[in-house]
């Protein structure tokens, strides 16, 4: 099971980085929603075969956190500037992957 997730989490996360470092632009809304439901998508098939291989109760301990984090990162992300505000205007004065402008 650990391997399987392992090789799984791995592969996303290459794919991820792979295509989101292919191009530079602004992510419109429908992308975004796309994205954002792509991942969702992904945590429920994670959490369905959680409930399958370490029973009910597990799952539902999984999805209670899973729907926790969600609404607290939606909170913070919500206070931030994305990246492509922060370098508008700035060019050359960001280091790094630096998110919070200030």
């Amino acid at each position: 099971m650990w391997l399987v997730f392992a090789v799984t989490a791995a592969s996303l996360f290459a794919a991820d980085i792979k295509l989101s470092a292919g191009r530079a632009h602004e992510i419109g809304r429908r992308e975004a929603f796309m994205l954002c439901g792509f991942w969702v998508i992904v945590a429920c098939i994670f959490g369905f075969l959680t409930g399958y291989m370490l029973g009910y109760e597990r799952m539902i301990e999984y999805f209670t956190g899973y729907v926790i984090e969600y609404s607290l990162r939606g909170r913070i992300d919500g206070r931030r500037k994305s990246r492509a505000a922060c370098l508008k205007g700035r060019r050359g004065t960001l280091r790094g992957w630096q998110l919070l402008c200030r």
